[in-house]
């Protein structure tokens, strides 16, 4: 009689994990060490196992989890490590207002400046007689970078400080600057130097300075210039032009602003 002898068995692997395969086979798996434990211990890890299932992931972050509805679930599970939820979210006072101090007025005043105007108003006044228009020569002058003592002169030459002085060719003002002239600066009605000592002045201190960058700094020059008109003295080779009337003009105003100039310096 032949015995056939079978083979090694081959079994398929099962797909059931480690737990449901202990179950099939009557027996649980070997958790600890290499004893089978009993069923009552395998009810034990089942149980623990399925309340852990239970638990929300949420409830490992406690303090987080219990809020609001929350609150009562995550007592349950995290006991008194549950904050109690507040009622209503907290804020901060906001701060007590500041009064504001009360608008006072803000000083514009330039002390050094007006010391020298002042100091200035009163060299003109001795050197011109104390003249109505010294005060406004003063200001003129200081606002545009003119010596006063030199402008005092031109009035003075000019118009002998008269305001509504007009000239046989037509100059107007204080300064006497002729019509076409003062348009050429901005002046819409030229008659208005006459009624208007303001505007006369800044009229000729703006002629003054403007004939001032063409020629430069030389005093002579530009007293010629007022007089003739630029376009004599840049013919005459920047010279004073040989009229009788502009070489004694600028004679007697730069004569005067030199025994003005001496007599400041005093």
């Amino acid at each position: 009689m032949k015995v056939r002898i079978a083979g090694p068995m081959r079994t398929k692997r099962s797909s059931a994990t480690p737990l449901a395969r202990g179950l099939q086979g009557g027996s649980c798996m070997r958790f600890f060490g290499s004893a089978p434990l009993p069923g009552f211990a395998l009810k034990l890890v089942l149980f623990g196992s399925a309340t852990v299932a239970a638990v929300p992931a949420q409830a490992g972050n406690c303090d987080a989890a219990a809020i609001g509805t929350r609150y009562v679930e995550a007592l349950r599970f995290c006991g008194p490590q549950a904050s109690e939820p507040q009622s209503q979210p907290r804020f901060e006072a906001p701060p007590e207002p500041e009064m504001l101090p009360e608008r006072s007025s803000v000083s514009v005043s330039m002390p050094g400046f007006q010391k020298r105007l002042v100091a200035a108003t009163r060299a003109v006044r001795a050197r011109s007689g104390g003249g109505a228009n010294d005060a406004l020569i003063t200001s003129v002058a200081y606002r545009y970078r003119i010596n006063p003592h030199l402008l005092a002169s031109m009035v003075n030459a000019e118009s002998a400080g008269r305001q509504r002085a007009v000239s046989n060719k037509g100059a107007l003002g204080l300064m006497q600057v002729m019509p076409a002239t003062a348009r050429g600066l901005g002046v819409r009605d030229p008659r208005a130097l006459l009624d208007d000592p303001v505007l006369a002045m800044h009229t000729g201190a703006k002629y003054l300075k403007q004939l001032q960058s063409q020629l430069g700094n030389d005093v002579t020059l530009v007293v010629a210039a007022y007089n003739a008109g630029p376009g004599a003295v840049i013919k005459s080779g920047r010279r004073v032009p040989r009229y009788r009337e502009t070489q004694d003009y600028v004679r007697k105003v730069v004569g005067r602003y030199q025994a003005s100039q001496r007599g400041a310096a005093r």
